[in-house]
């Protein structure tokens, strides 16, 4: 699947069958009731999920703007969703990318909960 942005015009019933193989494909990984809000962290890096470059990439940004380890786990966790949402089985490049920014833009106060 390609990566998605609100002029695609998807429609509610293409987004819930997303939604729904992405809740599959977390259930199949970590045990039915879990998802990648609620995992472990060691969980999470050890699903092997997670190439090495990109947990250094994260371990480099967090250091460099003195993030905190809880936001590095909410931005993996935010990462793994991503990924699944577009049907990719191991965390890329582009998924760590997004959600670094989305992980900004709620502490810059742009975006609230």
């Amino acid at each position: 699947m390609s990566s998605r942005n609100p002029s695609d015009n998807e429609t509610s019933e293409s987004i819930r069958k997303r939604v729904t193989a992405a809740r599959y494909r977390q259930y199949e990984r970590y045990g039915q009731g879990i998802t990648n809000s609620r995992v472990s962290f060691e969980l999470l890096v050890h699903s092997g999920t997670i190439p090495d470059q990109i947990q250094d990439f994260l371990k480099h940004v967090t250091f460099k703007n003195k993030w905190s380890s809880r936001a590095q786990i909410k931005i993996l966790r935010l990462a793994r969703t991503i990924a699944d949402l577009k049907g990719i089985e191991k965390i890329n490049e582009d998924s760590i990318l997004e959600a670094i920014n989305l992980h900004q833009l709620f502490n810059k106060g742009n975006i609230t909960n």
